[in-house]
């Protein structure tokens, strides 16, 4: 993947990369015309998954210590190198043995790699990198039933140019009654409790649970992977035991079972430019396969102060779920190819574009399109539940569906929407 350069605080979304999806769709600027389908010009920009190479690793590694790693790349004034040669292609071998060195930045030349063990690391500044996702490839061995890395407690980690395959085939697992008493991790990285990491230029897939998963982590960010294919979600954000201001931008989310990009209880959350697309496996381990393009829900506090903007959502059952918030911003996405999937889900057995609960309040949902419907649908295509909201210049191409908007509470305000 390209590296356009970091994405700063306070940034904005380019406009004319809104303009020209626009133009490939069919919409325009300042016209409309029916219900259009996704086109295949659509396939460049969506992007391609990078092809693994089967080339054997050489296993040299070298490490710098980093005393000032930032959100956004690592830098450091005090340099140490160090070559450590071992005869194992085992990456969670190779990682322990630079840990135990007092490495801090760690290399993994081209190459395929097995993971017999969990990747823990439990230190700052660690830096974990391959030569691109296209030639260092990481695969989890058979029956490993853990997260292939796992950071804890672990500030300013750096994680970039890696292939994470999770094997999730070879992952057996039976979820507990009720299914989140005691949660699975058979992730492709999980972060706990750490701050101003970044996870960026990865391709990560065929994980048993999540491709990547935050939890009481505080801004971290995820930028610009491939996640493909994962049993339950993409990327999953959860804050219900603390942290806040995580950042997900410029990602593809391509295959999942119940939610491409989730924030969960998620404070001071943002979910931009990202493409979300076939979210239809139904292969949850938790038996659940709501097959959500984005969710911002809860199970604790609620999520606060949340930003999902300028995202592509195609070829899902629910475009948007949003319950239990106080506080987002829905603006500017594209929601693109519902599908009925007979996922047998008792809580989204049917489609919606977007659905707001009624446990939601201070929701701002404008300038959003939503297109390429099934024909005459019965339920509505936008639900709104909660007491209040704002709905503004969306556009909406209903292809005939019999309720476009349905708001059974007058503290909405419908503004500019425009029903095709």
């Amino acid at each position: 993947m390209k590296d356009d350069g970091p994405m700063r605080e306070g940034d904005e979304p380019k406009k004319s990369r809104r303009e020209a999806i626009l133009w490939l769709l069919g919409v325009g600027i300042v016209s409309a015309g029916a219900g259009i389908p996704l086109l295949k010009e659509l396939q460049e920009y969506l992007g391609n998954p990078p092809q693994a190479l089967t080339k054997i690793a050489t296993t040299t590694s070298t490490e710098a210590y980093m005393t000032n790693m930032t959100n956004t790349t690592p830098t450091g004034t005090k340099t140490i190198t160090q070559t450590t040669t071992t005869s194992s292609n085992d990456a969670s071998q190779i990682i322990a043995q630079a840990l135990a060195n007092h490495q801090t930045k760690i290399h993994l030349p081209a190459g395929q790699y097995s993971v017999s063990a969990q990747i823990l690391i439990t230190k700052p500044n660690v830096e974990i990198y391959g030569d691109n996702s296209s030639s260092t490839v990481l695969r989890l061995n058979d029956n490993v039933l853990l997260d292939m890395f796992s950071f804890k407690s672990a500030n300013n980690f750096y994680v970039h140019d890696l292939q994470i395959d999770g094997n999730r085939q070879n992952q057996p697992y039976t979820p507990p009654t009720p299914h989140y008493e005691e949660p699975v991790n058979i992730s492709g990285i999980d972060a706990w409790n750490s701050s101003n990491g970044l996870i960026e230029n990865c391709f990560i897939h065929d994980c048993r649970t999540f491709g990547i998963l935050y939890s009481k982590c505080t801004a971290c960010q995820i930028r610009k992977n491939y996640i493909q294919n994962c049993d339950a979600n993409g990327i999953t954000v959860d804050n219900a035991s603390g942290g806040s201001g995580c950042t997900v931008n410029g990602n593809t989310i391509d295959g999942a079972s119940d939610v491409g990009i989730t924030g969960s209880d998620a404070v001071d959350y943002t979910v931009r430019n990202n493409v979300i697309k076939n979210i239809i496996m139904n292969s949850s381990p938790f038996e659940q396969n709501t097959n959500l393009g984005l969710c911002c829900e809860a199970r604790a506090a609620g999520c606060k102060n949340c930003t999902y903007q300028d995202n592509i959502i195609s070829n899902i059952l629910v475009g948007a779920y949003i319950g239990n918030v106080q506080g987002l911003k829905f603006n500017e996405n594209i929601i693109n190819a519902i599908t009925y999937t007979h996922n047998n889900y008792t809580p989204y057995p049917v489609p919606f574009a977007i659905n707001v609960d009624k446990t939601t309040s201070d929701v701002d949902i404008e300038d959003n399109i939503i297109e390429n419907l099934p024909h005459k649908m019965q339920t509505p295509i936008v639900q709104l539940l909660s007491p209040s909201g704002i709905f503004k210049n969306n556009l909406i191409f209903a292809n005939g569906g019999r309720i476009p908007i349905y708001v059974p509470n007058s503290g909405w305000k419908l503004i500019g929407n425009k029903i095709m």
